[in-house]
C-alpha cells in the first residue's frame, strides 16, 4: 500500500523551491546584483571563492535596509517590489518574486548587513543550521552587503553535479557582464579571491561595451537607434568581421532586463540573411523598451524569459529596423595599399564607413574614353626606318632570301606576294620595303605601317 499524503516539513519544502531559483553558483550572483541594482545602488561590488562554491560575496552602496525589514527579507514571498496584485501588469524593478533570499539561505550559509543612509548603526542577521537567525547591531558601511558561503553544503546531490570551477566561473562572468552592459550609470568590481578581474567604472553605453569586450570594438560595431511610440530600440550590431560559428555573443535587454528570446533574435539573423553564412552567427547589443503593462516578465523564477501582447509586431519592427541600419553601411570591405609600410607594400581592409544615400564618392567615375592615336607623316616613318637596328638587314630586288629550313627564296616573288595584297583607297604598298629577322616584311603604306608574315603556319 502507498504512504499516505503528508505536508513535507519546513526544511525539505524550502530546499525542493530553492532549486528552482538557485541552480548554480551563477544564479545567486545574479540574484544579489538584481536586487543590488533596485537598491539604487551607485557602486557593486562582487567577490568569490572557487567559482562561488566557498564563498560569493556581494556589497553594494544603495538605500540599505532597517532591522525590521532585514528580519522580513529573508522570509519566503518578502518583496519591497510590489504591494498589490496590480503592480503585477507593470514590473519595472528585476527584483519582485520575493524568494531569492529565502532560497539562498536555504541551501548555504547566509549573512547579511546592511545600515540605512540615515541610521548610525546597522544590522547585521546571519542562518544557523537548526533554521533559526541571528540578528547583531553594529556599525556597517552605508548599503547592504550579502555573503553567502557553502553552497548547498546541505544539498550533496546538488553540490555534486555542479560543472568544474572554470565553468562555474564562466557562467558568472557572463551574468556580470550582462547586468553591467544594462546598467553603464553604475560602477562594477569583481574579484576572484584577492585579484581584481573586472572593474568598470560610470560610463555611457559605448563605454561600457568598450570595458567589457575591448577598447577597439567599436570600430566593428554599427550603432542604431529609433524611437516610436510603440517602442524604442537602440544598440549595437556587429559587423561581417565579428561572426562567429557559435552562439553567445548576442546580448538582448528588454527594459535594461537580460531575456533570451528567441523571436527576437530570429528577427535580427533575419536582418543579416545576405551577410551570414551557414552557421555563421551575429554579434549585437540590443536594448527594447516597452511599456510594462505589454509584457509579460514573470514566466520562470529565473526571469530570463518574457512575453508580449503583440509578438508578430515586435518581429516586424525589430526586422525593419535592424534591416535599415545594415542597408545603409557600406559592409563591402575595399582594398587599399598603405603606403608607410616600406620597403614592402602590405595590403590593408580599409575601415567600413557608412555610406550616404546617393554617395557614389567610392564609385570609379563614369565617362567615355577615346584613346588618343598619333599620326606619323611619311618623313617620320622614313626617319624610323632609318634607325632600325643592325638585325633588319636591306634586301634589293632579286636578292637570295634564306628562309627558315634552309629554303631560299627571291625578293621578287615575296615582292610580287605583296602586290598581291588587296589594295584599299588607303592602303597603297610602297616599293620601299624591309625584311626583319628573315621572316617578316615591313612595308609603309598610306595609313600607317603592314607587317607581312612570310611563312605563316597554315
Amino acid at each position: 500500500m502507498a504512504n499516505p499524503i503528508k505536508i513535507l516539513p519546513e526544511n525539505i519544502s524550502s530546499k525542493i523551491a530553492a532549486g528552482e531559483v538557485v541552480q548554480r553558483p551563477e544564479s545567486v550572483v545574479k540574484e544579489l546584483l538584481e536586487n543590488a541594482i533596485d537598491a539604487d545602488a551607485r557602486s557593486i561590488e562582487v567577490v568569490i571563492k572557487r567559482a562561488g562554491k566557498n564563498l560569493i560575496q556581494v556589497c553594494d552602496d544603495g538605500s540599505g535596509m532597517s532591522e525590521s525589514d532585514l528580519k522580513l527579507c529573508i522570509q519566503k514571498h518578502a518583496t519591497s517590489k510590489i504591494v498589490a496584485f496590480e503592480d503585477l501588469e507593470a514590473i519595472k524593478t528585476l527584483g519582485f518574486r520575493g524568494e531569492a533570499l529565502s532560497s539562498i539561505a536555504a541551501v548555504s550559509q547566509l549573512e547579511i548587513k546592511s545600515e540605512t543612509r540615515d541610521d548610525e548603526v546597522g544590522t547585521s542577521i546571519k542562518n544557523n543550521t537548526n533554521g533559526s537567525f541571528t540578528i547583531e547591531k553594529g556599525s556597517f558601511s552605508k548599503g547592504t552587503c550579502v555573503t553567502v558561503k557553502n553552497l548547498f553544503y546541505n544539498v550533496p546531490a546538488r553540490r555534486k553535479f555542479l560543472k568544474t570551477d572554470a565553468t562555474e566561473l564562466k557562467h558568472i562572468i557572463d551574468t556580470f557582464n550582462r547586468l553591467a552592459l544594462s546598467n553603464p550609470h553604475l560602477s562594477f568590481k569583481l574579484f576572484n579571491g584577492v585579484d581584481l578581474v573586472y572593474d568598470y567604472t560610470i560610463a555611457n553605453l559605448e563605454e561600457r561595451v568598450k570595458q567589457v569586450f575591448s577598447e577597439n570594438i567599436i570600430d566593428a560595431l554599427i550603432p542604431f537607434e529609433e524611437k516610436t511610440e510603440f517602442m524604442n530600440i537602440h544598440g549595437f550590431l556587429g559587423k561581417p568581421s565579428l561572426l562567429k560559428k557559435s552562439r553567445g555573443d548576442q546580448y538582448l535587454f528588454l527594459n535594461s532586463r537580460f531575456i533570451l528570446n528567441k523571436n527576437v533574435n530570429h528577427a535580427v539573423f533575419s536582418a543579416y540573411e545576405n551577410i551570414l553564412e551557414k552557421g555563421d552567427y551575429p554579434f549585437f547589443v540590443l536594448f527594447l523598451e516597452i511599456d510594462p503593462e505589454r509584457i509579460d516578465v514573470n514566466i520562470h523564477p529565473s526571469k530570463l524569459e518574457a512575453k508580449f501582447d503583440d509578438e508578430r509586431d515586435i518581429y516586424h519592427f525589430v526586422l525593419a529596423v535592424i534591416k535599415k541600419t545594415l542597408g545603409s553601411y557600406d559592409l563591402v570591405p575595399s582594398m587599399v595599399f598603405n603606403e608607410t609600410d616600406l620597403p614592402e607594400e602590405k595590403l590593408l581592409v580599409d575601415k567600413f564607413h557608412q555610406s550616404d544615400k546617393n554617395d557614389f564618392s567610392d564609385r570609379p567615375l563614369s565617362k567615355s574614353y577615346k584613346p588618343e592615336i598619333k599620326r606619323f607623316s611619311n618623313e617620320e616613318i622614313d626617319l624610323l626606318f632609318g634607325n632600325i637596328t643592325d638585325d633588319v638587314v636591306r634586301k634589293s630586288q632579286g636578292e637570295e632570301i634564306e628562309g627558315p629550313f634552309g629554303k631560299t627564296e627571291r625578293l621578287t616573288e615575296i615582292h610580287h606576294r605583296i602586290s598581291t595584297v588587296p589594295k584599299t583607297t588607303e592602303a597603297e604598298v610602297s616599293p620601299f620595303i624591309i625584311q626583319l629577322h628573315n621572316k617578316y616584311i615591313l612595308s609603309q603604306i598610306k595609313s600607317g605601317l603592314m607587317i607581312i608574315d612570310l611563312f605563316p603556319k597554315n
